[in-house]
């Protein structure tokens, strides 16, 4: 299992210079990373902050390149650096966040992708023989009510689900509807009860979205103790 949660930039509005923008791309915590997930060409937001005033900041692009961060947003311990997300920008992002002018900085990591209209939010999922775990993806716009999620499994049936099903009454008596999750707000997830070799290679997650199109996305489970 891994700890995900969403944080912020659901249809945020942010005030710089003078203009309004507005972030609709996702930002989730996966395994106690940021993860940003974005469509090619969107405004994002890399931000940092902490909660004391800071004497500087600065971040390290996944190329290496180094910006730094001049800005009132200093004394209420923020920093941040907008970005046109291109391919060059995916990656792990690195921001120093310096309390004081001598002393230990904090850094923060923060990876960004560019990913579909729906896309996983742990790619690379690995869970112990005969344990639980979650595979997710989610709508990338926002919170964006989904038509119907499904899910094709590397070995087995393939199977639509949602919130109805529970543990009582599993899909094949395995598969069941996460409780903190919801169709209505785009997450696309499903529960695997004690996990088997048989389910071990590539999961395939299906949305439907209003447009009347499916989109998709590949999570890949890999079990220990085989």
């Amino acid at each position: 299992m891994y700890y995900q949660n969403l944080l912020m930039f659901i249809l945020t509005f942010i005030l710089y210079d003078n203009t309004v923008n507005i972030y609709a791309y996702r930002s989730f915590e996966v395994d106690g990373v940021e993860t940003i997930l974005a469509l090619e060409n969107e405004k994002i937001n890399i931000e940092c902050k902490t909660d004391v005033p800071l004497s500087y900041c600065g971040f390290v692009h996944p190329t290496g390149k180094r910006y730094s961060f001049k800005g009132q947003e200093l004394h209420l311990g923020r920093c941040f650096n907008k970005v046109s997300v291109s391919k060059q920008d995916i990656g792990e992002w690195t921001c120093h966040l310096g309390k004081s002018a001598i002393g230990v900085e904090t850094t923060k990591k923060i990876m960004v992708r560019i990913v579909n209209r729906v896309a996983a939010i742990k790619q690379n999922v690995t869970v112990n023989h005969g344990k639980e775990v979650t595979l997710e993806c989610a709508t990338t716009e926002g919170m964006r009510s989904l038509v119907y999620c499904r899910f094709e499994p590397p070995n087995g049936i393939a199977f639509s689900i949602n919130s109805a099903v529970n543990v009582s009454n599993a899909i094949l008596g395995k598969y069941y509807y996460p409780q903190n999750k919801s169709i209505d707000r785009g997450d696309c997830a499903v529960t695997i009860r004690s996990v088997k070799y048989e389910d071990v290679g590539s999961w395939t997650c299906g949305a439907g979205l209003d447009d009347g199109k499916e989109y998709i996305d590949v999570i890949t489970l890999e079990v220990k103790g085989m």
